[in-house]
């Protein structure tokens, strides 16, 4: 492997771990623990913390981690771009638009994550296409 894979690579790590500081600034109250206890819990607290948390508790944004960084490591930048876009844009989008759809059911509250799956599993298929036809 290239220094430059391993650095790029490196490179979308770091937005994850941005994108997980960040969230765990604006959702998480540090005064419920120690720092490492308040970096490490599974389960975030927090008002309006539903997809990040959830995120956080299945793994998925650990997943997510290594789906869309790992294969900058072979040189498949696109790809890599095209996913970590399609995580954020689904985080946001999720938030915004997830939560209490009109009629739901008791239960039912939150659909963000039904939204930020949709945005990251088409963003996974449209990084294939791009990486398949790029030259």
């Amino acid at each position: 492997m290239k220094k430059r894979n391993v650095y790029i690579t490196f490179g979308y790590i770091a937005v994850y771990l941005v994108l997980y500081l960040t969230g765990r600034i604006i959702w998480c109250d540090i005064g419920e623990s120690n720092l490492i206890g308040w970096l490490f819990t599974i389960n975030p607290a927090g008002e309006h913390s539903y997809l990040y948390g959830w995120l956080l508790s299945s793994n998925l944004f650990w997943y997510a981690l290594a789906i869309s960084a790992l294969p900058s490591l072979w040189g498949r930048f696109k790809f890599s771009a095209v996913t970590t876009t399609g995580f954020i844009v689904g985080i946001v989008a999720g938030m915004i638009l997830g939560p209490y759809p009109e009629g739901a059911a008791i239960g039912h509250g939150h659909y963000g994550w039904a939204i930020w799956g949709m945005i990251y599993l088409v963003s996974i298929v449209v990084g294939v296409i791009v990486e398949k036809y790029k030259k």
